[in-house]
């Protein structure tokens, strides 16, 4: 009967910087909190970002399964991809 929220750390290993283009999931009974931030975020080379993802409990029970996406860019090379 509460706000459950799980910290997700995203944590740039290469030598260049990436983005995060956009943030999912894959129902309304979870949510990213993005709060003050615009897309993209930047994630400068060895780095964290960290990003809140919110279970909404009170409108929702039972058990849920739902998959959390990350759009990551890496601009140098133009590089895409989804990680979920």
């Amino acid at each position: 009967g509460g706000d459950v929220t799980l910290p997700v750390v995203i944590k740039n290993i290469y030598k260049q910087d990436i983005q995060i283009t956009n943030v999912g999931t894959g129902c309304s009974c979870v949510s990213w909190e993005t709060r003050d931030r615009a897309f993209p975020i930047v994630v400068p080379s060895g780095k964290e970002v960290s990003l809140s993802l919110r279970l909404d409990t009170i409108r929702n029970d039972g058990e849920k399964k739902s998959v959390a996406r990350v759009s990551l860019y890496e601009p140098t090379l133009g590089s895409a991809k989804t990680v979920e």
